[in-house]
């Protein structure tokens, strides 16, 4: 683990960057939801350590046998069995570099990090299944709406009493957000990391834990699980140390000495895919296995 300090240069600002770039090619302004009023607080009811914690995560994960999100705010999520093989996970995402995260799930998909805070005695559980989603939902209502109330059903069933919530592309630290508010009224406590502050903050969630690391690296470097299990494990401290709705703990790592990533941190990963409203597997053979696991028809057959 490499552990880089406090970072010298304030945090991106991604609101007026991505604004800016959507304005010069010609769309209307996108309207970031802004909540001003202070959200609903729901106290950790014991310490962490005897605590049962969900994870919900937007980087669009799904296991090995399940149907693959879609692009088109798709408003569905996955529940992943807590004990699946990390070789049947996937990510797909239209809205962030895929390279890393598909060798290394773990750094926008904690959940080995998770499980060893778990053995560890630092969270008391965790719910039976993690949960998916594909964040990049550009419709704020429809997150309101429809993903907000479908996920706080599931995390209640699983019995969750707290959530950590993680974010990867910049439309997902919106919706995440708005899904940590939605959580906390229902009575889960909740935490949300973010690598895009003032996106997060504009929203407005309950907690925050942010890490100055670039998109698409919001829970550490791949290939690095101790760094992962540090970051994860500050973050978690938040949840017994933040006492006032909408504090920040900012997370003392630093992706480089020199921040240069931080010049254009757009263009960095700006490899947007279209956005289609059909599932986009991350290989052929995960498409095979759903239709057979889901009793479906080939692709090819549905077309003829």
């Amino acid at each position: 683990m490499k552990d880089s300090g406090k970072c010298a240069i304030e945090p991106v600002a991604y609101i007026p960057l991505i604004s800016g770039k959507y304005t010069a090619k010609g769309y209307a302004a996108y309207q970031w939801v802004k909540n001003a009023g202070p959200p609903a607080w729901k106290p950790m009811i014991r310490p962490l350590a005897r605590t049962r914690l969900a994870l919900a995560a937007s980087g669009g994960i799904y296991a090995v046998g399940q149907t693959a999100f879609h692009y088109k705010d798709d408003t569905s999520f996955r529940a992943i069995p807590v004990d699946v093989p990390p070789a049947d996970l996937r990510v797909t995402h239209f809205a962030f570099d895929l390279t890393e995260s598909r060798k290394d799930p773990n750094i926008v998909f904690p959940l080995a990090a998770l499980k060893r805070l778990v053995q560890k005695g630092m969270i008391g559980a965790l719910t039976d299944h993690a949960f998916t989603f594909m964040g990049g939902i550009y419709s704020a209502r429809k997150v309101s709406e429809e993903l907000a109330p479908a996920l706080a059903e599931s995390l209640m069933a699983d019995r969750a009493e707290a959530a950590l919530l993680v974010p990867v592309c910049p439309v997902c630290h919106q919706a995440a957000a708005i899904v940590a508010r939605h959580l906390e009224q229902k009575g889960i406590s909740t935490l949300c990391l973010s690598s895009a502050l003032d996106i997060t903050r504009s929203v407005n969630p309950p907690r925050i834990a942010f890490l100055d690391y670039p998109i698409g690296y919001i829970c550490g470097k791949p290939g690095d699980p101790e760094l992962q299990e540090a970051i994860v494990r500050e973050a978690l401290l938040a949840f017994d140390t933040l006492q006032t709705p909408g504090e920040v703990k900012r997370l003392p790592f630093c992706w480089s000495s020199d921040e240069t990533w931080k010049s254009e941190p757009i263009r960095r990963q700006d490899v947007r895919k279209p956005r289609v409203a059909f599932a986009q597997y991350q290989n052929e053979e995960d498409r095979k296995m759903a239709e057979k696991r889901q009793g479906l028809l080939p692709a090819a057959a549905l077309k003829s």
